[in-house]
């Protein structure tokens, strides 16, 4: 199984019903931390199947303010202080999840009998020690970076309960790779563990 600790300063896992200033779930999606192992490792012959996110800091909330362009403009000649505008964001602070998952074959993988789940597992494993990534992994936006690593004994949930409906489990996309639909879950955690089902 993988076990691996990312964490960072800030962290944005945006809630699909803000759709104009940003409002963060309380603690990472499980969509979200596919993305950051994706983000270390990835095959189109294999796919993550995260089993256990665990919260390892205190739940913080910070107001970020940011200036974003609202439209693309079209005119070089137009002032770009027509599209600009402010939007504040309710993003989390000093972050660190410990994420265990299960590595599966998709379709692709299961064509040739050479790729097996262990050879995928030591690759992913191999990267980790050497802190290799495919791309930067980041904490929902790009600006948000996160630092990955193996566990230790430190590493202890936060005792703490908590309930959040219609957290995004997972995203579903089309045969050209648009976005279709969400899977939603009740994201429940107890003592700082939330078990995904």
């Amino acid at each position: 199984m993988i076990d691996v600790v990312f964490e960072g300063d800030y962290a944005c896992f945006t809630n699909p019903i803000a759709n104009v200033e940003r409002f963060s779930y309380p603690f990472i999606n499980p969509s979200a931390a596919v993305g950051l192992l994706k983000s270390v490792f990835w095959k189109p012959e294999m796919d993550y199947i995260i089993n256990e996110i665990q919260v390892l800091k205190p739940i913080k909330y910070v107001q970020i303010k940011t200036n974003e362009i609202k439209e693309q403009a079209t005119n070089k000649t137009i002032s770009i202080q027509k599209f600009r505008t402010q939007r504040n964001n309710s993003v989390l602070k000093d972050v660190s999840y410990r994420i265990k998952a299960s590595i599966k074959l998709t379709e692709k993988g299961l064509i040739n009998s050479d790729n097996t789940i262990e050879k995928y597992f030591a690759q992913f494993c191999r990267r980790i020690d050497k802190g290799g990534f495919k791309y930067s992994p980041y904490f929902g936006q790009s600006s948000f970076l996160a630092n990955f690593r193996r566990p230790n004994k430190n590493d202890i949930p936060i005792q703490q309960n908590r309930t959040f409906d219609n957290m995004v489990k997972e995203k579903v996309y089309d045969e050209n790779g648009c976005k279709k639909n969400l899977i939603l879950f009740d994201a429940k955690m107890r003592n700082g563990v939330i078990v995904i089902e």
